[in-house]
């Protein structure tokens, strides 16, 4: 009887799942940041869970080999190795920060502000123009000021292609 309640306890407990690691940079910079966003999982990292820590250091292997581990790492907002931070990491990581609280949640569009990729003039043109019409509509501006999210989205999305460099078209 109890070789059976002990089997019946055993069969019960959730046998848990490897973690699936993104093959590619920016997805397992995305997944890095779900994490970090993810209290249950945060205290059995800090708790000392060794799943959790091979899953970190699994993730943060594949942002060392991507294309800009700078970048990815800043994104997923990975520190460096060492007790003293660079200001760039610093500003890279309070960036991509600033730009998620402000609605954008594409890590294109952040990859595209850390890495100081440049727009072509057409895209320029178009947000110049598209800001021009909502900052000339009341409704918008009121949302606007008012810290409608969706707005403020908007806005930040423009500001990025309108600071942004600009593609100098190959002679």
């Amino acid at each position: 009887m109890a070789a059976q309640a002990a089997a019946a306890v055993a069969v019960s407990k959730p046998v848990p799942v490897d973690p699936v690691i993104p093959p590619d940079a920016s997805g397992a910079a995305a997944r890095l940041n779900e994490l970090r966003g993810d209290p249950a999982w945060l205290n059995e990292y800090l708790g000392g869970s060794v799943r959790h820590a091979k899953e970190m250091r699994d993730l943060r292997a594949v942002i060392d080999r991507g294309g800009n581990p700078d970048v990815d790492r800043a994104i997923a907002g990975v520190l460096d190795d060492a007790p003293i931070q660079t200001s760039k990491r610093m500003t890279m990581i309070g960036t991509a920060e600033m730009l998620r609280e402000r609605g954008v949640s594409d890590t294109g569009v952040i990859r595209q502000v850390l890495a100081g990729d440049s727009v072509t003039p057409q895209e320029h043109a178009a947000a110049m123009e598209t800001k021009a019409r909502l900052m000339n509509d009341q409704a918008f501006v009121a949302r606007y000021t008012a810290g409608d999210g969706e707005a403020k989205r908007q806005m930040t999305l423009l500001n990025v292609i309108i600071s942004s460099s600009i593609k100098v078209a190959a002679a």
